[in-house]
């Protein structure tokens, strides 16, 4: 059936191609790079489903803050029907307000849409009220980021295979799908269809990890326990076309309009103090390897964390105080300070990075606005507002935090004060400024030479090679090539 759409934006060509020959599909895997337009398509979708299959409810799982932005911004940019939604706000559960937003999904005649963040699936009072929306009539579940559901033994992700399995529409999005593993693929496809990769369990001889992981067994002489150790992945081609079989892959160079990220890196040289302090720990780990001495892998990264630290220009001390290396300078500072031109999203990986780079910042005369996890609700919506606006320019925040679903595209720059190590938080942060038919925008990494930075951003790298092997630009290639 072909379904005409009110076009209220218009549709780029990968988006009109997936809504014209899947519209109706019961379950999908978008599988699109950020920022190429993932939420229109699933809401030209949602409303099809409303308008030609009876589709009463719908259901967003998305991150927290970014569950917002779809009731906010999506749904009053994209939708042409008629629709009832609500952001399920965990401070407000219990005012009039919010509850009579939510007696309005349930006796409305429009489609009724229930946003909700990942950690409120576990709040027994959504879970009433999502069962309150199924008995509504056929319902839709849409998990967006939905590599957060990556973890098959996870009770956030039991809870929604659960209600996967009670919904006729069902899909999943995500530009960082396979992250850190290709294993992680299991359980988000078990949102769509029990088995839809192939296999009923994750474990087990005959299981989903046991055909694509090479597993080791590593011994731990601390506590005498030998435990499981993945050492590599095989069979990946199989993988590729397993997950070919639901999914559609889009990539930056699909999309007709999308601004380019053009990727640097600004070195700097730390002050004397700084690298007296950070060759002393480097020296002092090394000496505890050469001497024997086992040292487990989260050990090994909070030692990699404390030479990060040195080069943002503080340490904690044994009594867990923070204390600043070189008071008399900060290298690191002064070197964002120089390349701020315009406005700009500066991430951090530490809290403390975020209180520095602000009070230098306002010492500087710009105007900033703070986005972390102790930043409440309503100041968070603020700030996103406030650098929205123009009101603020530079927005300062946490990959962790504000690194997803938000829509920063005010910003003519994306700076990295100091880096993490998780792939798919950096991915995702750096997509954040970009915009259709928006201007080109610098990527710049603050590095000092052959330190921790650049191998941090080594890492990165390679772990980028896997994802796009399994659902990047290599099953693109395949899908394309398998047209008919």
């Amino acid at each position: 059936m072909k379904i005409e759409t009110v076009e209220r934006v218009p549709a780029w060509t990968h988006q009109a191609a997936e809504f014209c020959d899947y519209w109706d599909a019961p379950a999908r895997a978008l599988l699109w790079q950020m920022r190429t337009g993932k939420s229109k398509t699933i809401i030209d979708t949602l409303c099809a489903w409303y308008r030609h299959r009876e589709l009463r409810s719908a259901i967003i799982i998305a991150p927290n803050g970014v569950h917002e932005n779809w009731v906010r911004r999506e749904l009053p940019k994209h939708a042409w029907i008629d629709y009832c939604a609500h952001a399920w706000t965990s401070r407000r559960a219990r005012t009039k307000v919010h509850r009579g937003a939510v007696e309005s999904l349930m006796i409305t005649d429009q489609l009724s849409i229930l946003a909700i963040g990942k950690e409120s699936l576990l709040s027994r009072a959504v879970q009433k009220t999502v069962k309150r929306l199924l008995r509504r009539g056929p319902c839709a579940l849409i998990v967006d980021e939905s590599h957060h559901f990556g973890r098959p033994g996870a009770r956030r992700t039991r809870l929604a295979r659960g209600l996967a399995k009670r919904c006729a529409m069902r899909r999943i999005l995500s530009g960082t799908a396979t992250g850190n593993s290709p294993l992680r693929l299991f359980s988000q496809f078990e949102l769509l269809n029990p088995g839809a990769l192939g296999f009923s369990r994750f474990t087990g001889p005959s299981g989903f990890e046991a055909r694509y992981a090479v597993l080791g067994e590593g011994y731990d002489p601390r506590s005498g326990r030998r435990y499981k150790r993945i050492d590599g992945y095989e069979h990946l081609d199989e993988l590729q076309e397993r997950v070919a079989r639901w999914s559609s892959i889009v990539l930056r160079e699909d999309c007709e309009d999308l601004p380019e990220l053009v990727f640097s890196r600004q070195y700097y040289e730390p002050s004397p103090r700084q690298r007296q302090v950070y060759e002393q720990l480097r020296q002092s780990y090394m000496a505890e390897l050469q001497s024997g001495e086992l040292i487990e892998a989260a050990d090994s990264g909070v030692r990699l964390l404390r030479l990060q630290q040195v080069l943002s220009n503080f340490v904690l001390t044994d009594t867990y105080e923070i204390s600043t290396v070189d008071p008399s300078a900060d290298p690191r500072l002064d070197a964002l300070v120089e390349l701020i031109d315009g406005p700009s999203v500066i991430w951090c990986r530490f809290v403390e990075d975020i209180r520095r780079v602000t009070a230098r910042l306002r010492a500087e005369s710009f105007s900033v606005v703070q986005y972390y996890g102790a930043v409440r609700e309503d100041d968070r919506i603020r700030a996103q507002d406030r650098f929205a606006s123009g009101e603020a320019t530079i927005f300062v925040g946490q990959p962790g935090c504000a690194g997803e679903g938000l829509d920063l595209s005010a910003a003519d720059a994306i700076i990295w004060f100091s880096h993490v190590f998780d792939v798919v938080m950096r991915d995702q942060a750096t997509e954040r400024a970009t915009e259709v038919g928006g201007e080109r925008v610098s990527v710049v990494d603050l590095v000092v030479a052959d330190s921790v930075d650049e191998y941090i951003l080594a890492n990165l790298e390679n772990k980028r090679s896997v994802a796009d092997r399994v659902t990047g630009r290599e099953l693109r290639d395949i899908l394309e090539r398998c047209m008919i």
